[in-house]
């Protein structure tokens, strides 16, 4: 409503306040106004400069943390490629029986091997006595079996030494260097970790060790590859001395090998020293910001129990980020902003000549009524979902977004409880503490699992706050809402590929060792039952080498399956390596764990596998020990799991043995 309509209401308005009052109203108005405005300005660089800084750090944190659990994947892989060798049955044939057709068969499992994995630039075997009976060499992907005569004694070798009075099942990782031949650095360079693991005979005494030459070349230039989204920012990778083992300038890399002296921690001692003192964080210093975290490959492999005398007890690798200062300066956030200043002082010449139209018109009651109008536009056009309800939560009103997020229209839930929403999966603790914190005039932020119209399940952020009369009493509640749906199923992706082994469903090895850790540390205080046992398919080899491999993919998730219908859902099943799997049956003693042992062996026995219309049968040898008092780890009842499994194997497979 326009106030000054006509000429005689303005002469009204000049006659009733005098030109200088006008002036002062104007004055207090448009000084009141231009402090808000420039505060509101000030607030606004300021809040937009903390978030912009937030945000750079947060996504280069993101990203070294991704490059991370890439180099981790890569790791993992190690391990489980070397059990799968030394338990290998072609290998276990030629250890008790040292035939040329033994060793010729070996050989050709090893040299299928290496052009299968693509990533062993040298596969060996070698004997009690350090000889090599089998190296294959990659070759640039053509694999070849080295001739007997120039197969060489590595008993000198640090490998070697470090490997032979490993236990079963112990596993030795050499430092991260560069390969030397005959003394010399290897040209070009190429980047080598060493993975060995002891062979035992059918006496159980040391017949040998798989030797496993791992392409770490690969493995860093995928690093580079994934930390070169952003190429204003550095990325290197750093040794626990210091020395870069991959950075922007490869001329210095490799110091503690090629001896030329470089390093990071020479050049930058400041932030070396920091970074050593934490796993992982930020550093700030004149030049910049470096963000960094931590990969110790002894525990990424699951190997801190075998590490014994290995120089790779202290082996870490140093993930660094660097963000320049001026990246993440005041001034490069100001110079987004060089036209909104021009547009600012026109802004503030308008909004003089407002400030002079509202103290001569007293128009608050229009402003009112545009803010009204701009709130109302606000919450219908708001891609954040929006309810409001009455003081015991009844609906009385819902946005587009809230309908869009539901599929409930407005008319179906205007008067309605937000309890129809409601999916059951959210506890009842968290809605007392919510009406504890509104109803105390507090603003309450969490998150709901709840169901739209359709029964489809949904994920929300919430706030939740209070609307108050003018005497400070609720009359209204309002939520805000933002769908989470989609962030919650990747947080829940990443970890099921974290802890599962993708080919059977079961949880992994890492993931599975970790529960039987706690499984193991919880009986050691509080006492209980707990069993274990270890299943390893006979014969496996015979069905891929039969069928091929994709034929015993289909087995082993048979074989997970079916396990899987026989066990509790409190029981834990995980995949240990390539054909051998584990249960851990908590509080279960030795006669119900044989009982289950021999119904899974039986049920094994009986089923079978369609594969390309032919049936394909498979059996299992299980071995079963139980917990006992004077366990002081878990490591001890998988000791005797693995005997008795081992005794299942002697006497002639397809049968359950206990220790």
């Amino acid at each position: 409503m326009n106030l000054i309509h006509n000429g005689s209401k303005l002469e009204e308005v000049l006659v009733e306040k005098s030109v200088g009052e006008i002036v002062a109203e104007f004055l207090r108005l448009f000084l009141f106004v231009l402090f808000l405005v420039l505060s509101c300005i000030l607030f606004f660089l300021h809040t937009g400069y903390q978030n912009f800084y937030v945000l750079k750090i947060k996504n280069e944190i993101d990203q070294l943390e991704l490059v991370k659990f890439s180099m981790t994947r890569d790791l993992e892989v190690l391990v489980a490629d070397l059990h799968v060798l030394v338990n290998s049955e072609t290998l276990r044939n030629y250890v008790d029986s040292p035939t040329h057709v033994a060793l010729a068969s070996l050989e050709n499992r090893l040299a299928i091997f290496s052009a299968d994995r693509k990533i062993y630039d040298q596969i060996r075997y070698l004997n009690r006595d350090g000889e090599e009976i089998v190296r294959i060499n990659y070759n640039s992907g053509e694999p070849f079996i080295v001739l007997r005569s120039q197969l060489q004694n590595k008993k000198d070798r640090y490998y070697f030494q470090n490997t032979i009075n490993k236990k079963s099942g112990e596993v030795y990782l050499s430092p991260l260097d560069l390969n030397v031949e005959q003394g010399k650095v290897e040209t070009p360079y190429k980047p080598v970790l060493r993975l060995a693991a002891p062979v035992f005979d059918i006496n159980r005494n040391v017949a040998g060790m798989v030797v496993l030459n791992y392409r770490a070349g690969l493995m860093l230039e995928r690093f580079a590859t994934s930390s070169s989204a952003n190429p204003q920012f550095e990325y290197f990778l750093i040794n626990q001395d210091g020395y870069w083992l991959k950075c922007k300038d490869s001329s210095q890399e490799w110091g503690f090998v090629l001896n030329h002296g470089m390093s990071f921690a020479s050049y930058n001692p400041e932030v070396w020293n920091a970074a050593k003192a934490k796993s992982s964080g930020q550093i700030k210093v004149e030049a910049g910001i470096y963000l960094h975290t931590k990969i110790t490959p002894l525990e990424v492999l699951g190997l801190e129990n075998a590490a014994g005398s290995n120089p790779t007890d202290s082996e870490e690798w140093l993930l660094f980020a660097h963000i320049p200062a001026k990246s993440v300066g005041y001034l490069q956030y100001i110079k987004r902003y060089q036209s909104v200043f021009l547009v600012l002082l026109c802004f503030m010449g308008l909004l003089g000549i407002g400030c002079w139209q509202i103290a001569v018109a007293r128009i608050t009651r229009k402003r009112s009524e545009n803010s009204f109008r701009l709130l109302s536009r606000g919450l219908s056009q708001s891609p954040a979902a929006v309810v409001i309800t009455d003081k015991v939560g009844d609906i009385r009103y819902v946005n587009p977004s809230f309908e869009k997020l539901t599929g409930f229209s407005s008319e179906e839930v205007l008067g309605k409880n937000p309890r129809i929403f409601k999916s059951g999966k959210t506890s009842n603790i968290v809605y007392a503490e919510l009406w504890k914190t509104i109803n105390n005039g507090e603003t309450w932020v969490g998150d709901f699992e709840n169901k739209d119209k359709s029964n489809r399940p949904y994920f929300v952020s919430a706030q939740i706050s209070p609307i108050l009369n003018e005497k400070g009493q609720i009359e209204h509640f309002i939520g805000i809402q933002e769908d989470v749906t989609e962030k919650v199923a990747m947080q829940r992706k990443l970890e099921k590929l974290a802890t599962t082994d993708s080919l059977t469903g079961a949880i992994n090895r890492g993931h599975f060792m970790a529960k039987c850790k706690l499984e193991g540390k919880r009986l050691v205080r509080y006492n209980g039952n707990l069993s274990l046992l270890l299943f390893d398919l006979d014969n496996f080899k015979d069905i891929n080498d039969t069928y091929g491999h994709l034929c015993g993919d289909r087995v082993l998730k048979h074989f997970v399956e079916n396990v899987n219908k026989s066990l509790r859902e409190s029981d834990i099943l995980g995949r240990i390596g390539g054909e051998e799997f584990a249960a851990l049956v908590v509080e279960t003693e030795k006669v119900g764990a044989l009982l289950l042992a021999e119904r899974l062996r039986q049920n094994i026995e009986e089923l079978h596998v369609v594969y390309d219309t032919q049936k394909i049968s498979y059996t299992v040898s299980i071995g079963v020990t139980q917990w006992l008092a004077s366990d002081e780890n878990i490591e001890a009842l998988f000791k005797r799991a693995d005997d008795a499994l081992y005794l299942a194997k002697k006497y002639g497979r397809n049968r359950v043995e206990f220790l």
